[in-house]
């Protein structure tokens, strides 16, 4: 009776101490190591992140405060980079000094150095969505949330710009996605993730009367399944 008391007593704390045992750490983006000899090329800080991050392998987003202006700025020249994600991010963003790195849900945000833009905190209640990537730049753009949002800070209704699409591929399932209690950035950073290279980029557009831009880089393939023989 006793050895099986003491047993039971063993039993019940080897339990107790799992039911305990801290669940293994997640992965920092940051962390991911950069391929020797990475390099981006020339261009502004859209570009050369989007770079980054496609030779990282990883999704993303960028946004970013535009002012009006008929001209672009001079593109950044290129270079090779080294270390982490996280290092890599640094030396280019040497260049460019009014951003900053944040990591949401797992997807890497670069942002402006006082925060994402107000509105992309927008919350979304339940968004859902199944269907072609082609569709997700109209899709996000159209949120009656970010319509809302947009009205009552007396932007125009925001517009969605090209960048990263391709024709579908035949046996592409499309996106099957799902969220509540979310906000814009969380659906971008949902759609990112879904893309696995998949990169947003939100702008707000500062001119006349402000208005948002949405776009994606590094998205819209889908690649089929490598066959193993």
């Amino acid at each position: 009776m006793t050895r099986r008391i003491f047993g039971t007593a063993i039993l019940c704390l080897t339990l107790g101490f799992a039911a305990q045992a801290p669940s293994p750490p997640q992965t920092n983006p940051l962390d991911v190591r950069m391929p020797a000899g990475a390099r981006v090329l020339a261009g502004d800080v859209v570009t050369q992140v989007s770079e980054l991050l496609s030779l990282a392998d990883l999704p993303g987003g960028i946004s970013e405060i535009v002012g009006c202006t008929s001209t672009s700025p001079a593109p950044i020249p290129g270079k090779l980079v080294h270390g982490t994600l996280g290092d890599a991010l640094q030396q280019v963003l040497a260049a460019f000094p009014g951003f900053r790195v944040a990591v949401r849900d797992g997807v890497v945000n670069v942002e402006p150095i006082g925060g994402m833009p107000p509105i992309m905190a927008t919350p979304i209640a339940q968004f859902n969505f199944k269907g072609a990537r082609e569709e997700a730049q109209g899709v996000i753009s159209s949120m009656p949330e970010l319509r809302s949002a947009e009205k009552n800070q007396g932007m125009r209704e925001a517009v969605y710009g090209g960048g990263g699409l391709y024709a579908p591929h035949p046996a592409d399932p499309g996106l099957d996605i799902h969220l509540k209690g979310t906000t814009v950035v969380g659906v971008l950073n949902a759609f990112a993730r879904a893309e696995t290279q998949g990169v947003w980029v939100f702008a707000v557009i500062k001119c006349q009367r402000n208005y948002v831009q949405v776009r994606f880089t590094n998205s819209g393939h889908w690649r089929p399944p490598i066959k193993k023989y």
